[in-house]
C-alpha cells in the first residue's frame, strides 16, 4: 500500500497520511511508502520505507522492524527530468505561437510600411501611423521574447569576456535601476572565456537586475559576482542536469523578499509572475532560462522568504583561443538601392508573400514567387536568369527552405540564398544545411530592411 508523505508542509494531507499509516500497522499489515524528511539545516531527503509489525498471540502489535532506503538521487534525478519534459513542452508550444504571430506581424508591419510612404504627409493620419508602429513594435518585442524561450540552438556563438561585457553595461545598468539601488561588483581576476551569444547574455543579465530590482521594492544591494569554478560529482549528483566540468559562473544576488519555496519550480514558465497585474510580462526569466539552455550551461537558484534570492548561472568555459569572425549586419539606416535582377520569393504566407513582391517590384526586381518548394524547384528549372533565392525555412508540403536551398544549391551554385524565418526549430534540418543561416533575415521585419538585406545578398 505505497503512499506519499511530505512532512514539508504541516497539512490535513500529512495528517491523513499518518493516520493511515498507524492504521495500517495497528492491523498488523506491513506498510509501504515514501517519506520526505527534512535534516536540521533544512535539506530535503527521500526515503523508501517499510514497517512490519510484530504481533502477539491476541494479534496486537508488540514491536516494529522499519527499513529505509535512501532514495533522494532517483527523486532528485525524476524530478528534474520531469521538469525538462515540462519546459521542452512549454517550449515548442510558444514557439510554434510566436511563429504564426512573426507571419502575422510581419503582414501588419509591412502594410504601415507602405501607408506610412503614401500617406505620411498627412500629419493626423501619419500621428495614428505611429502609435500602431509602436504598439506593433511592443508585440514584436514580446514575441522576440517568447522565441528567446523557445529557441534551442544561439543564433551566433563567440568566446565571451562576461567581465568584460559586464563592464560594458555599466551604463545601461545604472539607467535601469533607480539610485536607491546599488550595484556591487565582485569580478575575478583571469576569468575564463565562455562561448555564447553575448546579445543573449547582455539580455540575460539586464533581466536578471530588473528583476532583482523589482524584488526589493527599488531600494538595496545587488551583488554582480564571477568566478571560475568546476563542477564535480558531488554538485552533479546534487543537481539532476548538470554536467561535470570547468565553468564561469555569474552569481547575482539580491536582498530582496524572496521566492516561497513551491513556487521556486515555475519561475522560469513563460507568463508565470508574481508581480501584480501588469507589473510585468512574466518573460524575463523565461528569457534567462533560454540562454542557460542554448548555452548548455545550468542554472541554480537559491531563495528563502524575506532573505532575497541568487541566481547562479554556469556557462561553459571555453577551448576557443581567439574570437570568431562575427556576420557583418547589414546597415538598417543606408539608403535603398534599386536592382534589376530576377527573384523568386517562396513564403505559404500569402500577406507576406504579396509585400515582398510589391516592394521589391518598386526598386526595380523582376519578382517570381512560389507557394511551396516543389513549385519552387520547377521555377527554378523554367528561369534560368534568377539570381537570388528569398525563402522562408519552415514551409509546409514535405520541403523546407533548407531542403530547398540544398537542392537549388546542387544545381544552380550561382544562386545567391536569403532566408527568412521566425522560428527555425520548427524546420527539421540535416547534416550542414544550416550553413545556409548565414543570411537569415528575422521576422518581423520592416519592408525597407528586406529590400537591404537582398541587395546586400546580392553583393
Amino acid at each position: 500500500m505505497g503512499k506519499h508523505l511530505s512532512l514539508l508542509n504541516s497539512s490535513q494531507h500529512d495528517d491523513d497520511f499518518y493516520t493511515e499509516m498507524y492504521r495500517a500497522i495497528s492491523a498488523g499489515e506491513i506498510w509501504r511508502g515514501e517519506i520526505c524528511n527534512r535534516t536540521k539545516d533544512d535539506t530535503d531527503y527521500w526515503l523508501e520505507s517499510t514497517i512490519v509489525p510484530f504481533t502477539d498471540a491476541d494479534g496486537e502489535p508488540q514491536s516494529y522492524i522499519s527499513m529505509s532506503t535512501d532514495i533522494t538521487e532517483r527523486k532528485q534525478t525524476e524530478e528534474a527530468l520531469r521538469r525538462t519534459q515540462k519546459m521542452e513542452a512549454i517550449g515548442e508550444l510558444t514557439g510554434g505561437i510566436a511563429h504564426d504571430f512573426n507571419n502575422i506581424l510581419g503582414v501588419v508591419l509591412g502594410h504601415l510600411s507602405l501607408l506610412e510612404r503614401q500617406l505620411g504627409a498627412d500629419e493626423k493620419i501619419a500621428k495614428r501611423l505611429s502609435t500602431i508602429n509602436k504598439a506593433t513594435q511592443r508585440a514584436i518585442d514580446l514575441t522576440k521574447q517568447l522565441l528567446g524561450f523557445s529557441r534551442k540552438q544561439a543564433e551566433k556563438k563567440v568566446v565571451t569576456d562576461i567581465n568584460t561585457e559586464i563592464g560594458n553595461m555599466e551604463s545601461l545598468i545604472t539607467r535601469s535601476v533607480t539610485p536607491q539601488v546599488e550595484i556591487i561588483h565582485e569580478l575575478a581576476d583571469d576569468l575564463w572565456k565562455t562561448e555564447i551569444d553575448p546579445g543573449d547574455f547582455q539580455d540575460t543579465l539586464l533581466n536578471l537586475i530588473l528583476n532583482a530590482r523589482d524584488a526589493m521594492d527599488n531600494r538595496g544591494r545587488v551583488l554582480l559576482k564571477t568566478a571560475n569554478v568546476t563542477l564535480g560529482d558531488l554538485f552533479c549528483a546534487s543537481n539532476p542536469g548538470a554536467v561535470i566540468g570547468d565553468y564561469v559562473q555569474l552569481e547575482v544576488s539580491d536582498c530582496g523578499q524572496g521566492i516561497d519555496a513551491e513556487l521556486l519550480d515555475r519561475i522560469f514558465e513563460p507568463f508565470f509572475t508574481t508581480k501584480p497585474q501588469g507589473a510585468g510580462t512574466g518573460l524575463g526569466l523565461s528569457m534567462v532560462f533560454g540562454f542557460v539552455q542554448r548555452s548548455e550551461g545550468y542554472i541554480k537558484v537559491k531563495s528563502q522568504k524575506g532573505e532575497g534570492t541568487t541566481f547562479l548561472l554556469y556557462l561553459p568555459r571555453s577551448v576557443e583561443a581567439e574570437e570568431p569572425v562575427s556576420i557583418r549586419p547589414v546597415d538598417k539606416n543606408s539608403p535603398l538601392q534599386r536592382g534589376t535582377e530576377t527573384l523568386l520569393v517562396f513564403d505559404d504566407e500569402s500577406g507576406l508573400l504579396e509585400l515582398a513582391t510589391e516592394s521589391l517590384q518598386e526598386q526595380g526586381y523582376r519578382v517570381l514567387t512560389a507557394s511551396d518548394g516543389r513549385q519552387a524547384l520547377e521555377i527554378l528549372e523554367q528561369e534560368p536568369d534568377i539570381s537570388l533565392l528569398f525563402s522562408d525555412i519552415v514551409m509546409p508540403g514535405g520541403i523546407n527552405g533548407y531542403e530547398l536551398a540544398e537542392k537549388a544549391a546542387e544545381s544552380y551554385p550561382d544562386l545567391k540564398i536569403l532566408f527568412t524565418s521566425g522560428y527555425t526549430e520548427k524546420a527539421v534540418t540535416e547534416k550542414d544545411q544550416h550553413r545556409f543561416d548565414a543570411a537569415l533575415l528575422r521576422k518581423p521585419y520592416s519592408q525597407d530592411e528586406m529590400v537591404r538585406c537582398v541587395r546586400d545578398a546580392l553583393g
